[in-house]
């Protein structure tokens, strides 16, 4: 494989073919599959990780029962971005075959536990930060140190399909040099790169 250390753009090098068979196979795999909508919910635990059970169950309650707090939550800019968390559900958004529109209906059920997963930590996260300050919610006068706290939260913690959170190893084909090998190599496993993250950057870094 070409060289990634050197500077140069062999990290664009892609595969037209591999590329085309690994999109229509994530659309069998996850459209409609309720066991991977199920797994979904784990990156709740995920984000309990960082905020601790407590504010991570009363993100959960209050996101699913308080309609206020939701749609609060969902204004927040990076929120409002999600697209289920996997970057093959990102690919899909710029094509518009009538392939494509059976697949991203196939999603839905996932981008939807993803919104509840996501949302439920975020708005903990906010809850926690708020607490900390010891100032009082309100939903329409968003406090942007807790928004800003709480979407750190999200991004550490949470997979996310926006090329900027995307792992060098997607985005960059940094691991052998071939985004399209490497996406191959990673499909479906977006979330196992964020948790590997964690424990670099939040364990063995700082000697844990």
């Amino acid at each position: 494989f070409p060289s990634h250390d050197t500077g140069d753009a062999s990290g664009a090098n892609q595969i037209a073919m591999l590329d085309w068979m690994r999109k229509n196979v994530s659309a069998g795999i996850l459209g409609l599959k309720l066991s991977t909508v199920a797994i979904q919910w784990t990156a709740v635990i995920d984000g309990m990780g960082f905020i601790g059970p407590v504010y991570g169950s009363k993100g959960i309650n209050s996101f699913v029962t308080d309609k206020e707090l939701r749609d609060m939550v969902l204004t927040f800019p990076e929120m409002r971005e999600r697209a289920g968390g996997e970057m093959a559900l990102e690919e899909l958004k710029n094509d518009d075959s009538w392939l494509t529109d059976i697949q991203k209906k196939g999603f839905i059920p996932l981008q939807k536990v993803d919104i509840v997963a996501a949302g439920s930590v975020t708005l903990g996260a906010y809850m926690q930060k708020m607490d900390a300050m010891g100032k009082q919610i309100d939903p329409a006068n968003i406090n942007k140190e807790a928004m800003e706290y709480a979407q750190l939260a999200l991004r550490r913690t949470q997979s996310s399909s926006l090329f900027k959170d995307v792992p060098l190893a997607l985005s960059r084909g940094s691991m052998t040099g071939n985004r399209s090998l490497d996406r191959a190599i990673f499909q479906f496993q977006t979330f196992l790169l964020t948790r590997w993250s964690r424990v670099r950057h939040d364990a063995i870094r700082v000697g844990n």
